[in-house]
């Protein structure tokens, strides 16, 4: 089971918190940290990226998602960070040009988040990358997902259970569901992934006995500017969830049942053999 620490866009534009987000991630254990990339221009229509907003970033709505993208070179400067400490990354890919770009990097996954599971383009350019491929099916009929997993082909590696709403509420979780929806891909010869946009941490750690990828996003401090710090788990967060995943993992044990435990040895005697 891999733990993907999904920083996203909490970077809030800066290389340097991405940096630091990456050593968080690392620092308690978990090697695997997953960003976005758009081409703004392609994934956003002109009339909404010329709204006025005021932001730390400027006075339109282009001038802030301009502000939230990282560079190619500040990908670079994430993949030499991750390379000395000894961790990988990969990104969610919301256009053929961001696609195209991230593919010339030597990264494990590319990943198709739920908002663009209905554009065959963007499936096609991920089929066609040569890198296994994640796909997340928030927000999506079964018909959309069959749909997708059909264009992506064999080069789909992971199916992802999610809930596109963040923070996603204890309601709409459905975790039956998840399990279902695990027991059918699993069966039908593919890996299932689980993405939290819960700031509770409960869900993937539950998440991990069922799941071969289980994602959740981090930051440095829930209270930072920006639309996903609420939906993720910050540093203390993370601390307590690994201990919670790896004694869940301990506790997992065998798929078997009807043999005697070896803590059990010492009850056999103690209370069964004080009967005449």
């Amino acid at each position: 089971m891999k733990l993907v620490a999904e920083i996203g866009r909490n970077h809030n534009g800066c290389v340097a918190t991405a940096e630091a987000l990456i050593s968080t991630a690392v620092e308690h254990g978990i090697t695997l940290v997953k960003f976005q990339k758009r081409d703004i221009d392609l994934v956003y229509k002109q009339e909404y990226l010329d709204r006025p907003l005021k932001s730390e970033y400027g006075t339109t709505v282009r001038d802030q998602k301009a502000g939230l993208e990282l560079s190619l070179e500040a990908f670079e400067r994430i993949d030499k960070h991750c390379s000395k400490l000894g961790a990988k990354w990969f990104v969610s890919v919301w256009d053929v040009n961001s696609c195209k770009q991230m593919a010339e990097f030597d990264i494990p996954y590319i990943k198709i988040p739920s908002a663009c599971l209905i554009y065959d383009d963007l499936l096609e350019c991920a089929r066609e990358s040569g890198k296994p491929v994640i796909l997340s099916t928030g927000m999506s009929t079964k018909e959309e997902v069959f749909h997708a997993i059909k264009v992506l082909g064999d080069s789909l590696d992971t199916v992802m259970y999610c809930v596109s709403s963040y923070p996603t509420p204890d309601r709409d979780i459905h975790f039956k569901g998840f399990i279902k929806f695990a027991d059918y891909f699993k069966s039908n010869g593919f890996n299932v992934g689980y993405s939290s946009h819960s700031p509770n941490r409960l869900y993937p750690v539950i998440a991990s006995m069922f799941a071969d990828i289980v994602e959740f996003h981090i930051t440095l401090n829930k209270n930072m500017a920006g639309s996903d710090h609420r939906s993720s788990l910050d540093p203390a967060d993370i601390k307590m969830l690994m201990l919670e995943v790896n004694k869940l993992q301990i506790a997992a044990g065998e798929m078997k049942w009807g043999f005697i435990k070896p803590s059990e040895e010492y009850q056999i005697a103690r209370l069964r053999g004080c009967r005449p």
